[in-house]
């Protein structure tokens, strides 16, 4: 069986100061105890859950979702990263395609490297 981990919020105490040193020690923990991948989302806004409905926080700390897999592909050996979702109406389609290129690339890289 294969199971992977997703990281919903980002609202930890100490953060938003400490936000990057909190995800690269959950991913690597994710990483060293053997999950198989580890998803963020690309949104704009925290989401939270209140009275069995989910709601957006526009205060709360929310990661641009490529920025945040490429930063986890370099701090973990294995673990697969993804998105869960992403906001493709936002962003221009030939950009977005060149990033994921990029990031791809480096991807592939980094594991070649390790």
């Amino acid at each position: 069986m294969r199971v992977g981990l997703q990281i919903p919020y980002f609202d930890w105490p100490g953060s938003p100061q400490n936000i990057g040193a909190k995800l690269a020690e959950i991913a690597r923990i994710a990483d060293e105890f053997g999950f198989n991948s580890l998803w963020v989302m690309d949104h704009f806004f925290d989401l939270t859950e209140s009275d069995s409905k989910v709601e957006s926080i526009p205060d709360g700390p929310m990661l641009e979702g490529y920025s945040t897999i490429s930063f986890l592909a370099g701090v973990t050996r294995r673990i697969k990263v993804g998105l869960l979702v992403t906001g493709t109406s936002t962003v221009i389609l030939g950009f977005w395609l060149k990033l994921l290129r990029l990031l791809m690339f480096f991807l592939v890289v980094e594991r070649v490297l390790a």
